[in-house]
C-alpha cells in the first residue's frame, strides 16, 4: 500500500492557559500515522501532546536559546479515525502565538531515521539514510521568513505546505 498524505490542519494562536485544543480529522485506511510539529516562542516548552486522549511520542525537541523558541515534533501510530481533539500542554501560559501543524498519513508502516540540523541563518545539510519506499518529512522553523525550503537529494526544492510567522 502506498503512503498517502491525508488531512492537514494548521493552527496559530495565543493560548489563554497552559493547554489548548485543536480539532483534527484523521483519515481512514490501513497503517495510519499522525505527525505534529509545534513552534512555541517566548519560553514555554511543550510538555505533552495527546490525540483522541492518547499520548503522542516526542520524536525531536530543539530549544533555540537566541530566540527562546521550543520546537518539537510528535508522532502517533494508529491514531483514532475521524474527528478527534489534539490537546497541547505547555509549561506556562503564553503571550506569543504558538504554531501547530498536524498531518495525517495512511500506508505508513513506521518511522525510520530522524535527524536535526541545528540552527543556522544559511543553508545547512543533514544526512539521513533513506530506505526504499520511504518518504522524507521535514519542517523549517524561522521567524519573519517566508523563503525556507527543504531540498531532497535529487536537488529538488519542496514547497512549504504551511507558513506561519511565529513571531
Amino acid at each position: 500500500m502506498p503512503l498517502v498524505i491525508g488531512t492537514t490542519t494548521a493552527d496559530r494562536r495565543v493560548p489563554a492557559s497552559t493547554t489548548y485544543t485543536i480539532s483534527h480529522n484523521q483519515d481512514a485506511g490501513a497503517d495510519k500515522y499522525l505527525f505534529v510539529v509545534i513552534a512555541s516562542p517566548g519560553g514555554p516548552t511543550v510538555t505533552t501532546v495527546t490525540y483522541g486522549g492518547v499520548a503522542m511520542t516526542l520524536v525531536q525537541r530543539r530549544t533555540e536559546t537566541n530566540f527562546s523558541t521550543d520546537s518539537t515534533v510528535w508522532r502517533l501510530a494508529a491514531p483514532a479515525t475521524g474527528a478527534n481533539n489534539l490537546v497541547v500542554t505547555t509549561s506556562f501560559a503564553q503571550f506569543n502565538g504558538i504554531s501547530t501543524f498536524i498531518t495525517s498519513y495512511t500506508g505508513c508502516a513506521g518511522v525510520g531515521n530522524t535527524a536535526f540540523n541545528g540552527t543556522a541563518s544559511t543553508s545547512v545539510t543533514t544526512s539521513v539514510a533513506i530506505l526504499q519506499n520511504s518518504m522524507i518529512i521535514g519542517s523549517v522553523i524561522g521567524g519573519n521568513q517566508v523563503s525556507q525550503t527543504i531540498q531532497i537529494p535529487t536537488g529538488t526544492s519542496l514547497p512549504l505546505l504551511y507558513n506561519h510567522n511565529i513571531n
